[in-house]
């Protein structure tokens, strides 16, 4: 049946929900915090299929505005057991932290050296073992800047500026969505490989689904994106 597993006023659903190997299900929940307000994460886990829900530890990043603090993770389970989660923020990067027990603690929380958008990104583990990574990076391929703002709410065609977003003025980039490959479970990166562009538009919270081993389906929540891709052709395009 259906549980409610908070009582916040949540900002984003726990879309980056993982079962690891022994049958955890570990989901993060964003919500706004008070004074000031912001987005915090905590952590609520299964190990009895979903029945209770135990919470587990809170991050609490800082920030101020309704797009600030800790947002949207993304979560993958590493070779050696641990979790590893990475989370939007609107500090360049994306920060990350690991638990060593299912979810339930954290630590090593801090600014990973994968440089992103105000965007989320989402990890995969594919059945060859290799890490992958979609996410909007931070500048647009082959640039070194971007206008930045504390969000936009589109009117019409012309954004609206609110400084209620964020207290930190970020980079936005959407209009291009990369992917990277990581072979040593994330400790290093391919380079970023941009897959899809839509100048002037967003494109933005991806998905990815492993359909048979080595085929890769990629879709987007904003700009309608769906391409597949072959894990063996884009090794090739990595290479080149």
């Amino acid at each position: 049946d259906r549980q409610q597993i908070s009582d916040k006023i949540v900002g984003h659903p726990p879309e980056a929900m993982v079962e690891t190997r022994h049958g955890t299900i570990v989901a993060p929940v964003q919500y706004y915090e008070r004074s000031p307000g912001r987005n915090v994460l905590q952590m609520y886990v299964s190990t009895d299929e979903g029945k209770t829900w135990i919470p587990g530890q809170i991050i609490d990043l800082g920030g101020r505005g309704h797009h600030d603090g800790a947002m949207e993770p993304t979560l993958v389970e590493l070779q050696d057991g641990r979790l590893w989660m990475l989370i939007r923020t609107t500090w360049d990067r994306f920060w990350e932290a690991y638990s060593d027990d299912g979810g339930f603690t954290w630590h090593s929380i801090g600014p990973s050296r994968i440089q992103a958008s105000a965007s989320p990104g989402t990890l995969k583990r594919l059945a060859s073992g290799r890490l992958v990574l979609v996410w909007n990076t931070l500048y647009p391929e082959g640039k070194n800047d971007y206008p930045r703002n504390r969000g936009q709410i589109i009117n019409g065609t012309r954004p609206v500026y609110n400084e209620q977003w964020s207290v930190t003025a970020a980079s936005y980039h959407r209009d291009e969505i990369a992917i990277a490959v990581s072979e040593d479970d994330g400790v290093t990166w391919t380079r970023p490989l941009v897959i899809a562009r839509k100048e002037g538009d967003w494109l933005a919270y991806p998905r990815v689904f492993e359909i048979i081993d080595g085929e890769l389906w990629i879709i987007t929540g904003q700009g309608g994106l769906q391409v597949r891709i072959s894990e063996e052709d884009l090794l090739k395009a990595l290479n080149e």
